[in-house]
């Protein structure tokens, strides 16, 4: 499984790129639905992608999708809107929404150091005496490294849902020296606050943030104040905490099945959702931070979330613009592909997501991606 990482290190390189170059002009001029479904299925069988969901929202509600090839193999059924998909790095979108609660109830200061808030001392061991910010985490500037396999091969070891090990102790004893699992490669050697560098590390430490301001396991909080308020009914970050008869899509990798999984980094990738799920938020950041009569962010804060904080990268608080002014992120672990954005000006959402991993075509420069945002434009238009 290692080359996935190195093949997700250049995806997402790829994608804060952001499209410097238009390809606009080998489009279509009109796209309408049927040469669109006729191309996110010629796209799939290409690829070999068991399955690809997607959604469109506009002006509040759901105005296109589609649901091609099948959600596990062995059965040859197809998925549909309430069939669950892991997400991968697009569960980074919602921690920043938990984060971003906490900071509109006082209970956390942006700039303050996150020592202020956790029971250990959290140091680059490089940088000993510069503070580390939640602004920082947010910003992928705090000195924490990805980390890449290369960096540390046993990082990405995963567990059966149900067995993998809390994100605390094990995040305070991988973060900081004299502790047997201690990885100094965690950190880099640049001081917090002065360089770029995505981590799924400074991820999970915000999730371990919440839960630790909140006094709830991290998955328990999003469940009660985003997923629930939200009607969010088929997403969790843990498996545990959906439904016994909730329908799953199979997970493959290189072609073979492989199972449900987890680990301790959880915040960073293990988001479960569905495409109706997914367009319940995307309508919600649309909508400035309220789904019908419940608000879970003020439009402030969603401005405040989404405005480009590192202008080279096109970061704001863990949201990326995509292409142009597409905001949102991309993913890819063991057996998913995924892409979620959204443009505020027009009022429209995309989420798309496969059951493999390596579905090139859903992300920015793929030709499904650059289908279905055409199309959703046009609607706009």
């Amino acid at each position: 499984m290692k080359s996935l990482f190195t093949k997700t290190v250049f995806l997402l390189f790829l994608a804060q790129l952001l499209w410097q170059c238009s390809k606009e002009d080998d489009l279509p001029k009109i796209i309408d639905q049927d040469s669109l479904n006729a191309l996110i299925e010629k796209e799939r069988k290409r690829e070999n992608a068991p399955a690809i969901a997607a959604v469109i929202v506009k002006d509040g509600q759901v105005v296109w999708e589609n649901f091609a090839g099948f959600k596990t193999l062995s059965t040859s059924e197809s998925p549909d809107e309430n069939t669950a998909f892991i997400l991968a790095s697009v569960s980074k979108t919602v921690v920043a929404v938990a984060v971003m609660q906490l900071m509109e109830q006082g209970l956390l200061e942006l700039e303050e150091d996150v020592n202020t808030y956790i029971p250990f001392a959290l140091r680059n061991p490089n940088f000993p005496n510069t503070p580390i910010t939640t602004r920082m985490l947010l910003t992928h500037t705090s000195s924490l490294s990805w980390p890449t396999n290369q960096e540390d091969p046993n990082f990405n070891k995963t567990f059966e849902s149900a067995n993998a090990p809390d994100i605390y102790p094990w995040l305070r004893d991988y973060l900081t020296p004299n502790n047997p699992n201690f990885q100094p490669n965690s950190w880099q050697n640049n001081a917090p606050g002065t360089s770029y560098q995505y981590s799924n590390l400074g991820a999970a430490v915000l999730g371990y943030l919440v839960q630790t301001i909140s006094r709830k396991d991290f998955h328990s909080y999003c469940k009660e104040h985003i997923f629930t308020p939200l009607q969010m009914h088929n997403t969790a970050f843990k498996i545990a905490d959906l439904s016994p008869t909730t329908d799953f899509a199979s997970l493959y990798f290189e072609d073979e099945l492989i199972p449900q999984y987890s680990a301790s980094h959880y915040p960073a990738f293990a988001l479960r959702s569905t495409t109706a799920d997914m367009a319940n938020f995307m309508i919600t950041m649309l909508n400035g931070g309220v789904l019908g009569n419940t608000r879970v962010l003020e439009e402030a804060t969603v401005q405040q979330m989404l405005a480009i904080k590192v202008p080279d990268k096109k970061v704001g608080f863990l949201w990326t613009e995509l292409s142009g002014k597409w905001i949102g992120h991309i993913g890819e672990y063991w057996g998913v592909s995924s892409s979620m954005d959204i443009h505020r000006e027009k009022n429209l959402g995309v989420f798309i997501v496969s059951n493999n991993s390596h579905i090139e075509s859903i992300y920015p420069e793929g030709q499904i991606y650059r289908y279905i945002h055409k199309y959703a434009e046009q609607l706009a238009d």
